[in-house]
């Protein structure tokens, strides 16, 4: 006889209708719980004389299997799971200061957002940055400043270059609930047996803040209920092999 101390190394697929798109991992995945509600009781009472009060049957009725994990990992598709959509290319054009202007509408010691992020170059005829105006040159947002001759509402135009930039981009929130499969290759330490867990396809949800200014690694939770797939015996196989 033995213990059980899982290594395991999850692979997370999100399903489309049911249909694995392909599984990322493996994740650092620090939770990975499966847990089994207690049954919900059914049960038939006496109202007769002799045994008014005491149970004539009972059944207890299983609840659908409860599945919880959180992961440390970040990449662009994993994120998205978290806030709820879905990764998306990202690209912005270079921009040199010899394109058209580029109207905008400012608001004195406010700042406004450009057109453009990663500014190079940026400049406003006829106005003295320090004076007139600030530009945050990497995150795009221009100040009007109360000390210069900018008015409140006032329409601008600036001339300006920056890098062309490339990357990911999620929209939150734009999907209700996540399906997903879970196959998670491991062993066990204390026989080195090796095993397998596999969960055929789980309803989740993120549960829980995501502490975008932590001293912390952001880790995200995911809570929900497994499915049984047509076809497949249960919720949820586990396999032990030599």
């Amino acid at each position: 006889m033995s213990g059980l101390l899982v290594a395991i190394d999850p692979y997370i697929a999100r399903l489309n209708a049911g249909v694995n798109e392909g599984f990322f991992g493996p994740i650092n995945t620090t939770v990975l719980k499966l847990t089994q509600p207690d049954p919900e009781q059914v049960v038939r009472t006496s109202f007769l004389k002799r045994s008014y009060g005491q149970a004539l049957d009972s059944y207890n009725r299983p609840q659908p299997l409860e599945i919880e994990f959180t992961i440390d990992e970040c990449d662009p598709d994993l994120l998205a799971m978290g806030m709820l959509g879905k990764a998306a290319t990202y690209a912005q054009a270079a921009r040199a200061m010899g394109d058209p202007a580029t109207d905008v509408v400012v608001w004195l010691d406010k700042w406004v957002s450009l057109s453009h992020n990663s500014l190079t170059e940026f400049a406003i005829t006829g106005k003295t940055e320090g004076t007139d105006y600030e530009v945050e040159m990497e995150a795009g947002l221009l100040k009007a400043l109360s000390t210069g001759t900018l008015t409140d509402g006032e329409t601008v135009s600036y001339t300006a270059a920056a890098t062309a930039r490339a990357g990911h981009q999620i929209d939150a929130g734009t999907d209700s609930i996540l399906q997903i499969g879970i196959r998670g290759p491991g062993k066990n330490l204390f026989t080195e047996k090796l095993l397998e867990l596999e969960v055929w396809q789980a309803n989740v949800s993120p549960s829980g803040g995501m502490d975008f200014i932590s001293k912390d690694p952001i880790s995200m939770t995911f809570k929900g209920t497994v499915i049984v797939p047509a076809g497949k015996p249960g919720p949820y196989r586990y396999t032990e092999y030599a």
